[in-house]
């Protein structure tokens, strides 16, 4: 005859076998061997490369700026007033620095203007005149393939511009940067520019070798408002081009006024 086993023996026992198997339980976990996690360091942290950082600096106290460029770049300055430039300045002065690369073919210009300069042919930014009104002034100069908007360089309102010069025998497309000096220096216009090489080239493609005809004039015009319209909107353009214009943003970045 079986015998019943009481009902507290029974709790104690599975009370008893619980212990046991959540001790074994714990010792095998216990025993198991741990993934290492890497600790969380902010020092550790990707930071965005800067690429400039290997870049060479350009500084001009006597215009009162500085900004870097790239180190495969060379440049050369030209300085001129109308004591040493005949009847071509008729007064003032310019600094241009002229910066290139036997990796690019397209230069990048950047000359520093005295407010009174005055030169035959040109029609530089002197800082005489409201930002604000540069747009219009160059969209009323000259309509065909000019385009302008205002952009911000070193916190200060400037203007971005693409102005066609319309000669028949030696048409071309600028695109330039600029606005006016802060710094305490004499020259108050300073400018940025570069004549992007593929855009000229498709301008003018097969068209003349000198001067073009009235025929030829109308496509170099249509061609120059369709490749103006691509610098703003920063399409269609050839790598070399575009790595000008890549240049031109890490330039003014990297541009400050000196105190």
């Amino acid at each position: 005859m079986n015998k019943k086993i009481s009902t507290p023996i029974a709790i104690i026992i599975i009370f008893v076998c619980a212990i046991l198997v959540g001790g074994l339980t714990t010792w095998q976990y216990l025993e198991m061997p741990k993934e290492e996690i890497p600790e969380f360091k902010l020092s550790e942290k990707i930071q965005p490369e800067d690429e400039t950082s290997d870049w060479k600096t350009y500084r001009n106290e006597e215009i009162g700026i500085e900004f870097k460029y790239p180190k495969e770049f060379e440049y050369s300055v030209e300085d001129v007033d109308n004591q040493i430039s005949g009847a071509g300045v008729f007064s003032g002065e310019r600094i241009t620095v002229t910066f290139r690369s036997d990796q690019n073919k397209n230069k990048i210009h950047f000359t520093a203007y005295t407010s009174d300069y005055k030169a035959f042919m040109e029609h530089p930014f002197t800082g005489n005149t409201d930002i604000n009104l540069e747009c219009l002034n160059i969209l009323s100069y000259n309509e065909e393939g000019d385009v302008c908007k205002i952009i911000e360089v070193a916190g200060e309102k400037t203007v971005f511009a693409n102005e066609f010069e319309g000669y028949e025998c030696s048409p071309f497309l600028e695109s330039k940067v600029f606005f006016t000096n802060k710094s305490n220096s004499v020259y108050k216009g300073l400018e940025f520019r570069t004549l992007l090489t593929d855009v000229n080239e498709a301008i003018t493609r097969d068209k003349k070798e000198y001067c073009i005809d009235e025929k030829q004039w109308q496509e170099v015009l249509s061609e120059a408002v369709s490749q103006s319209k691509n610098i703003m909107e920063n399409k269609n353009l050839s790598t070399q081009d575009r790595n000008t214009f890549i240049i031109f943003d890490q330039i003014f970045s990297t541009f400050r006024f000196l105190e």
